[in-house]
Parts: C-alpha cells; structure tokens; sequence
C-alpha cells in the first residue's frame, strides 16, 4: 500500500535482513544509498541499521561508493571511527577519524581526544603512532605529539612538533602541559623557543609568566 514510502522501504530493509534474504536487502540497500532521492539524514540512518545487523563490511563497500558518488569523502567519518572504536578496530578508527579531521581541521582537539582515550596498550600505540605517523596531515602530527605525550614520550612529542613548524600557541600549550608534569626542564627549552620565534606580545608575556612559575615551583621545591 505504501510501496514507495521510505519508511516502508526501511522497514522491507529490516525484514529482508531479519529474513536472511541477503540478495534483497544487499539491492534494496544499494539503490536506497546510491540511487535514490534520500537525504543525509535517511541515508545516515540506513548505514546505521546495516551495521547494527553486523553487516559491516558490505555497509562499508556502500559507503565508500556513496563518498566516491557524492564527493563527500568525510560523510560518516566521525561515527564510523567512534564504531570503530568500540569494537576495538582502533587502527581502522583513527583513519576514519583522520578522514574526517582532513574536512574539518578545526576539529583537531576533539579528534585528539577521541584517539587519547583508546586503551593504553602496547600493541594499540604501536598500531595508532604507525598510523599518525604515515598521515600527511599536519594536524596528524599534532595529535602524534600529543599521543606521545600520553605515552610519556616528552622529547619524542617536541621533535614532532618543531619538525612540523608547530604555531608558538601550540607550543606554550604543550609548554605548559609539560609543567604540569614537572618537566620543568624540557618545559623551559619549549619557553625558550618561544621567545626566540615569535615577536606576538601576548604569547610571549604568557611564556615569561610561565618560565616565572617554573622558577617559582623549583624554589619551592628545593625548600
């Protein structure tokens, strides 16, 4: 009766599924993504359903067509990495993190964030540094200096950044992350390469102000 209704055809979509008629719902769900009039929003929803039903690697195939025919190479990135994520593919869910960073690069502290918070397991860090490493986004670096500054990789996370001509905003930024360590020493080499790369008065009046507090804390330290 409503045979051309969307909602119709998702719900032949579950059935089909439910049914393991793979040859129906594989064609309803390819012309639904690629060949119909169905908005971001329908289309999110389908993706969503085909890999709620453990169809992930046809619902990935789909997907990967849909960017390729739409030209929006990000579309489902963010969601698909935290998927990913959760089902402990972190190597496949920081690429789909960095397909999306390339689209929207002032997302970089949230991208950050996502990827800090996977397991601190020596096989997960070896696999995601590989991966940030090979990245040709500068904002990937970024997020390789901070991931070695989880691992505790102090000196290793500032020869990416210099080697990547970090802004002095994110080096007084890792600066004082550093102090709040009690780096103090590495912390005073960052301050230092601040003051002698930068002529922006408030940067540097923040460096002294944090070069005077290293100072502070030793003091306070040696007493």
């Amino acid at each position: 009766a409503r045979n051309n209704d969307l909602q119709s055809k998702l719900e032949f979509l579950d059935v089909y599924i439910f049914m393991d008629s793979d040859d129906k719902w594989k064609k309803l769900a390819t012309s639904l993504v690629l060949d119909s009039s169905a908005g971001e929003k329908s289309i999110k929803n389908i993706i969503q359903r085909l890999i709620n039903s453990g169809e992930f690697d046809f619902t990935y195939s789909l997907l990967s067509k849909y960017r390729k025919q739409t030209g929006k190479t990000d579309f489902y990135s963010i969601e698909l990495g935290s998927y990913l994520g959760m089902r402990m593919s972190y190597e496949k869910s920081t690429r789909e993190y960095l397909v999306y960073l390339e689209n929207h690069p002032q997302q970089i502290q949230t991208i950050s964030d996502r990827i800090m918070i996977f397991p601190d397991d020596p096989n997960i860090n070896a696999t995601v540094k590989i991966v940030l490493i090979e990245s040709p986004l500068i904002a990937a670096k970024f997020i390789l200096a901070d991931f070695q500054f989880k691992l505790k990789e102090f000196d290793q996370a500032y020869e990416t950044l210099i080697k990547n001509n970090a802004p002095p905003s994110t080096l007084l930024d890792f600066g004082k992350d550093l102090v709040t360590v009690k780096e103090y020493l590495l912390a005073e080499k960052v301050f230092t390469q601040i003051i002698n790369s930068t002529d922006n008065d408030q940067i540097l009046t923040q460096t002294v102000l944090e070069i005077a507090d290293i100072f502070e804390s030793q003091m306070v330290l040696s007493n």
